[in-house]
């Protein structure tokens, strides 16, 4: 993927931040996506993939120069028992993992703009981060 050049434009419009969790080599899980991000009330449509709207804080990211590796913290509600039925599920997500897609708004795919966005184009993203679950 390219990192989106838009990022030195002095005009930027919105960073859209998702997220997929593959849980799919622990027993009883799949993959899922989320971003805190809703776009006009909808889910987002990103390189032909749904992220459903959910509340999650994210935290950590940062790296710095002559420091430690970043350790990122997930907050993800646990409406209606989503998340504790995931977790009970696959041994508390140990070892799942989680990707970090960051993307400009005006990239998303057509689907989101009622199938019309000529800026639409799914290699425009930021490098994507993945990290390992390893406690709950």
């Amino acid at each position: 993927m390219t990192q989106p050049t838009r990022l030195f434009d002095l005009g930027q419009d919105a960073i859209i931040e998702m997220y997929e969790l593959d849980a799919s080599s622990l027993e009883g899980g799949e993959s899922y996506r989320f971003t805190p991000h809703d776009l006009y009330g909808q889910a987002i449509v990103w390189q032909g993939e749904t992220y459903n709207p959910y509340p999650i804080s994210a935290d950590g990211f940062e790296r710095k120069a002559n420091s430690a590796l970043p350790r990122p913290t997930l907050a993800v509600s646990n409406v209606g028992g989503f998340l504790s039925a995931i977790c009970m599920a696959t041994g508390d997500l140990i070892g799942a993992k989680v990707s970090r897609i960051r993307t400009f708004k005006r990239y998303l795919d057509a689907a989101n703009f009622g199938g019309v966005n000529p800026t639409a184009d799914p290699d425009m993203e930021f490098p994507r981060e993945i990290w390992r679950i390893d406690r709950r």
